[in-house]
């Protein structure tokens, strides 16, 4: 029985330190899609702004 409850005990930190890891994955993948999203605005609003690309102009 201490076998079982030894080996449980292990069982249950792997689960949670794979929880903990997806948790920083996610966290990171919303960091990249805020800094993506980020440099859309810019180069978006970098070409409305340019002269030569609007038309009529």
């Amino acid at each position: 029985m201490v076998k079982t409850a030894g080996a449980l005990g292990e069982l249950t930190q792997a689960v949670l330190e794979l929880a903990r890891g997806q948790a920083r994955l996610i966290t990171a993948m919303s960091d990249v899609e805020r800094g993506q999203w980020i440099t859309h605005l810019i180069v978006r609003s970098q070409i409305t702004a340019d002269p030569v690309e609007r038309p009529g102009s």
